[in-house]
């Protein structure tokens, strides 16, 4: 069926073509088979780059014109943005009167370019492509003059126009990706270290704005710091850094809330584990009376709470607590990130003697990371 469309489209345009030349438009029909040639087919269908259009709905019903002007003809042309791969379809009307007295008319035929729905100012700005003032001193959209083809530069031009447009929705969403993370970060000034060396962590300093909401069990931590309840040792990690985001493990063995309200205020009771963007923590323990308690907090890094409390369900783990800090250095790690947590997390709970077996890949930073610095510390 595929190759049955194909060749109707061949036949079309070689239909138009040699109705165009029979007509002495020898100047379009030369136009129409360069831009055939010029530009690829994106389908996958294999349909050629030019082809007849073909409405999905019957033309609305028009009442009977005196004009002996032939209707005018339509194509579809299939390319891609001027700098990308993303397929871009252009409907192309070409007036009888074209290109003696009329230029042609170009509209966008794809709903979508790239991830985003055309929007109603870039459909209108392409179909000025022609339509503008040559007098004014914008420069926007192509010149065209009496007597001379001008499909190929109109084309190149929405080409770009439509480049940039979707250049600029990336941008934005990035931008607004990047303003989500800061929300997200917690600390109004914090310090980010971008190497380890020598433990000493050189640091730059952003401004954030703290909007994360606080569990209810982190809430009784002041209540926990007034009891008369000793801290656990903590056991740290060594610093995992990767593309300049630094990860340490903690872990801790704790038998009730007020010893894991303990074990977090002790570690933010370090300057830097404070001023760190996250401090992703999750523990289970079980009481001797048999309640069993568990839970998680991202700290701004969304999902991350939810994967420690995974490994240590993987790991079957109880009576403990893991805490990842995390200060990010500037570079979006993506899914690498819940690598480098839980590579730590798994080192944290290897060092604090919670494992039988020793974890692979332990002491080697993971993928895509360094260690800096020596063995584990203990608190």
């Amino acid at each position: 069926m595929d190759d049955i469309s194909s060749l109707d489209s061949c036949l079309d345009l070689a239909l138009v073509l040699s109705s165009l030349e029979a007509s002495g438009r020898d100047q379009l029909s030369d136009e129409l088979l360069s831009l055939s040639a010029i530009y690829d087919s994106t389908d996958d269908n294999a349909l050629p780059a030019l082809s007849l259009y073909r409405p999905t709905s019957p033309a609305p019903a028009h009442p009977p014109s005196s004009s002996t002007d032939p209707a005018p003809i339509r194509l579809l042309l299939s390319t891609t943005l001027s700098a990308s791969e993303h397929p871009l379809s252009l409907l192309i009307t070409l007036p009888s009167s074209y290109p003696s007295k009329s230029p042609p008319l170009l509209q966008l035929h794809s709903l979508y370019l790239s991830s985003f729905a055309v929007s109603d100012s870039l459909f209108g700005e392409v179909l000025r492509c022609y339509m503008h003032d040559p007098t004014a001193s914008s420069g926007e959209g192509v010149e065209w003059a009496a007597g001379e083809v001008c499909l190929y530069e109109g084309v190149e031009w929405v080409r770009g126009v439509c480049q940039e447009w979707v250049d600029q929705r990336e941008k934005e969403g990035e931008e607004g990706e990047d303003r989500r993370k800061a929300l997200a970060v917690g600390s109004k000034l914090y310090e980010i270290p971008t190497r380890v060396e020598d433990e000493e962590w050189e640091e730059e300093v952003y401004e954030e704005v703290d909007v994360r909401e606080v569990p209810e069990w982190k809430k009784k931590s002041e209540a926990a710091m007034s009891a008369e309840v000793q801290c656990p040792r903590i056991t740290s990690s060594e610093a995992l850094v990767d593309r300049k985001s630094v990860f340490v493990g903690h872990s801790a063995t704790v038998h009730s809330l007020e010893e894991v309200h303990l074990v977090l205020s002790t570690l933010l009771s370090d300057k830097k584990i404070a001023k760190a963007t996250h401090n992703i923590s999750a523990f289970r323990f079980t009481t001797p009376s048999g309640t069993s308690h568990q839970d998680n907090d991202d700290d701004g890094e969304s999902a991350a709470g939810s994967r420690l409390a995974h490994l240590l369900s993987l790991l079957d783990v109880n009576n403990v607590m893991v805490v990842v800090t995390r200060w990010y250095g500037g570079i979006h790690l993506g899914a690498d990130r819940f690598k480098d947590i839980n590579a730590v997390a798994r080192d944290a709970l290897q060092l604090g003697g919670y494992l039988d077996d020793p974890v692979e890949g332990a002491g080697k930073g993971g993928k895509g990371g360094k260690k800096a610095g020596g063995g584990g510390k203990k608190r």
